[in-house]
């Protein structure tokens, strides 16, 4: 495989990545919201591999004010394996 076959392959494995766990988290937690979300998963940073999953955003009033239950919040990070990280709010750059 030539370098640029490789590059091509992560980005297709990184596209699917990128879509297959905001869909499987929501698919199995279907009372968080995600029609009105700008983003649902965001890179934080490239050189270390930080992902946030985005569950709530202040794209609007509504979503601002929606309440995310415990249990769900609780279901996520068992799901992604997160161990003792808590959910938290992150400014995120347009």
């Amino acid at each position: 495989m030539t370098p640029k076959q490789a590059e091509e392959e992560l980005d297709s494995v990184f596209g699917a990545t990128a879509d297959m766990i905001p869909t499987m988290v929501y698919r199995q937690f279907p009372r968080i919201p995600r029609q009105s979300l700008r983003r649902r998963l965001v890179l934080m940073s490239g050189a270390n591999g930080k992902w946030l999953l985005v569950l709530k955003d202040n794209s609007s009033k509504t979503m601002l004010s929606t309440k995310i239950e415990q249990e769900d919040v609780e279901g996520v990070r068992k799901l992604l394996d997160l161990g003792e990280q808590k959910p938290m709010w992150y400014r995120i750059p347009s």
